[in-house]
């Protein structure tokens, strides 16, 4: 009947594999701090998320922008967000070890205020900040079980008020 030439993709093996491996490591407590970069796809969100920088810089490229002034904004970010890119893909090449310590010492100075319940404030660009979500009752989609969801903290951006009128 050729039942068994079927193709299903993606294969459902793989994306079981997957789910499992991810959820056994998650519970025995091994990788904290894994950050998953996706697509924004509903299906890689689990753990802490984050946009690759293709995706997180196709939200840029989607303004539109009017005036020249808004034009400029809009290129500077995307300039930024580039050149930011750039820079750790040049480190990843070559790791140079001057290079290393100034990029980890910006980003730890980034978290160190961040956790420190901080406003990082980036002039002309926006803030950054953690937001606590407290423990709520919720339920599961898959299942329509009602759980607990345990608190958690987020970083969230707002747009400085220059830069959301040129944009």
């Amino acid at each position: 009947m050729g039942i068994d030439q079927l193709t299903v993709a993606p294969d459902p093996v793989r994306i079981a594999s997957e789910g499992a491996l991810w959820g056994a490591t998650h519970h025995h407590g091994l990788l904290n701090g894994t950050v998953i970069a996706s697509d924004d796809a509903g299906l890689f969100r689990v753990g802490a998320h984050a946009l690759c920088w293709v995706h997180a810089e196709r939200l840029v490229h989607k303004m539109v922008p009017v005036t020249a002034a808004q034009r400029r904004a809009v290129e500077v970010t995307r300039m930024l967000i580039w050149w930011l890119y750039a820079d750790l893909k040049g480190w990843k090449r070559d790791i140079c070890p001057r290079r290393a310590a100034a990029l980890k010492a910006l980003f730890d100075l980034m978290v160190d205020h961040l956790k420190k319940g901080d406003r990082l404030r980036i002039n002309g660009l926006g803030v950054l900040e953690v937001k606590s979500r407290a423990a709520r009752t919720g339920r599961n989609p898959a299942t329509g079980e009602i759980i607990q969801i345990k608190a958690s903290k987020k970083i969230a951006f707002r747009a400085a008020k220059a830069f959301k009128e040129d944009v």
